[in-house]
């Protein structure tokens, strides 16, 4: 099922099975959970040898039935094992920072130094690294420690700064 597409997926219906009885299979895991509701997808991870991790994940059509398997099965001894569910809780879209460090700049002049471009990015923040492609197409490759730093470049620099008369694109 591909989240990213269906409108109507429920965050809330998608749970997080741990301490599953090593000898539980697929039908077993899929069983003990289908009578709470209708499942979407049914995930028990098994190693090379078919035999269960002790953990899977259970997608249901709503969250109601997630729920109702919570109260049911959370906590609970089942076969000698104490299973462990919990509603498995996507980041939200604001939470989600482009981590990005490395950043590429196009416009820097042949001629000019890793030190140079060093001295043009240092006031963003602590740089881990720099390197100028050596092919004359007048590239070059920053890396920051942090991704705000990365960020506050690109936003005082790209399409702003003029090297020798050039515009540089960050």
């Amino acid at each position: 099922m591909n989240k990213k597409r269906d409108t109507t997926f429920d965050s809330q219906a998608n749970l997080s099975v741990k301490n599953i009885p090593k000898e539980m299979d697929y039908s077993g895991f899929y069983t003990l959970f289908k009578e709470f509701g209708d499942i979407i997808s049914c995930k028990l991870d098994v190693n090379h040898d078919g035999t269960n991790k002790g953990f899977g994940f259970v997608q249901y059509n709503n969250s109601e039935s997630a729920q109702n398997a919570m109260k049911k099965l959370n906590e609970k001894d089942y076969k000698g094992s104490k299973l462990t569910l919990s509603v498995i809780v996507p980041k939200k879209p604001e939470d989600q920072v482009d981590a990005f460090t490395n950043l590429h700049i196009k416009g820097i002049p042949n001629e000019w130094t890793e030190k140079q471009l060093t001295d043009l990015f240092a006031e963003f923040g602590e740089i881990q690294s720099v390197a100028i492609k050596e092919d004359k197409s007048e590239q070059a490759f920053v890396k920051f420690k942090n991704a705000d730093d990365a960020k506050k470049s690109i936003e005082a620099l790209n399409a702003k700064k003029e090297i020798n008369g050039k515009v540089i694109f960050v």
